[in-house]
This record gives C-alpha cells, structure tokens and sequence, in this order.
C-alpha cells in the first residue's frame, strides 16, 4: 500500500481530510491486479484509509 501511494500510476483528489490533508485515491497496476488506495495526505504524513484489488 505504501508503494502505490509513493509511486502511484493515477491518483484523484477527492476532499479534504481529518487531518486538514486531502484525501486521495491511489491506483497501480500489476502482474497480481490493480490495487487501489484511498489515503489522507498532508505535507509529509499520510494516513492509509482502505485498500483493494480489482
């Protein structure tokens, strides 16, 4: 999960967060599938929300 957010292939803004971050979903493809991630990031933090393979 912490790859896809560093090094995403897509990644759409959705709302601000908790935090005052802003929420974003995360996507990567691979051999495996696609795995996607919805995170809060603000600045150099980020909280991981949910996760999933399409």
């Amino acid at each position: 999960m912490q790859e896809v957010v560093r090094n995403p292939s897509r990644r759409v803004r959705h709302r601000r967060g908790e935090h005052g971050g802003f929420v974003y979903e995360f996507s990567r493809s691979s051999s495996a599938g696609r795995l996607i991630v919805v995170a809060e990031v603000k600045q150099h933090e980020c909280w991981l929300i949910t996760g999933w393979r399409e």
